[in-house]
């Protein structure tokens, strides 16, 4: 209050607006009245026990059998992965006196 008594020039207060448009959204309050619906039937729905409908059953058991099939190909992608990095170092380890050969051959040309 101090500081308003020895002021030359009266600085007035900003002006605050109270304006809330009139826009009607016929879609918005659709939305809104379903959701508030869904929400009364949820509370209604909330004290029985789940039962998934035969959609939600079909789905379960089909994710099931996807994991297990997904497993299955990855655990025969790796044996045969270690199958033919086995098969190739047998062959290297036991040619190996073929391979010296081959570049002693090589080498000793230069």
């Amino acid at each position: 209050m101090k500081a308003r008594l020895f002021r030359f020039i009266k600085l007035s207060e900003h002006k605050r607006f109270d304006y809330k448009p009139l826009y009607y959204d016929e879609r918005k309050e659709k939305l809104q009245q379903r959701i508030e619906a869904a929400r009364a039937s949820k509370d209604t729905l909330e004290d029985q026990a789940y039962r998934p409908d035969i959609k939600g059953r079909f789905t379960s058991k089909f994710a099931g059998q996807q994991v297990r099939k997904d497993k299955q190909a990855a655990r025969l992608r790796t044996i045969s992965i270690l199958a033919v990095l086995s098969i190739t170092a047998y062959f290297i380890l036991t040619k190996i006196d073929i391979l010296n050969q081959m570049f002693s051959v090589l080498f000793a040309g230069k």
